[in-house]
């Protein structure tokens, strides 16, 4: 008698899903990071063109637990003050007062969502999320 055959080999693993495209070279845009500790990190920019925003809007499907602004004003280094929804799946930021703030692009903020959040369960409301780049005139980010 022969031997028995090899057992089969397992399939090959599947490739790494590939990197997000980039947004256009101007278009604004926030980019919430991958969730780590129950935190994402939101970052603001403007492709290859550097620009400043004057305030900041991001809505989720799910509740905050809290905001900590990131974001200070380029002209006096005061850190952007936080505004949470009632709903607590809203925040904003900006500076109140007589100046308008210029935030520079880059790391806005950091928000924590309550223990047992999934990074499956948080995505961005795109109809409640917004960049203001000067002060009245609001630009729709592109969003990834």
């Amino acid at each position: 008698p022969s031997p028995p055959p090899p057992p089969p080999s397992p399939p090959p693993p599947s490739p790494p899903p590939p990197p997000p495209s980039p947004p256009p070279p101007h278009a604004p845009y926030i980019i919430a990071g991958p969730m780590t500790d129950g935190a994402v990190d939101i970052t603001v920019g403007f492709g290859s063109v550097t620009r400043n925003f004057t305030s900041l809007a991001v809505a989720f499907s799910v509740p905050i637990e809290s905001v900590q602004a990131l974001a200070a004003d380029a002209v006096n280094g005061r850190v952007a003050d936080v505004f949470l929804g009632s709903s607590k799946r809203y925040f904003g930021l900006t500076l109140i007062g007589a100046e308008v703030p210029a935030f520079p692009a880059g790391l806005a903020a950091r928000v924590l969502f309550p223990d047992g959040t999934g990074a499956g369960d948080v995505a961005f409301d795109h109809a409640k999320t917004y960049l203001e780049v000067d002060a009245g005139r609001t630009m729709l980010p592109l969003i990834s």
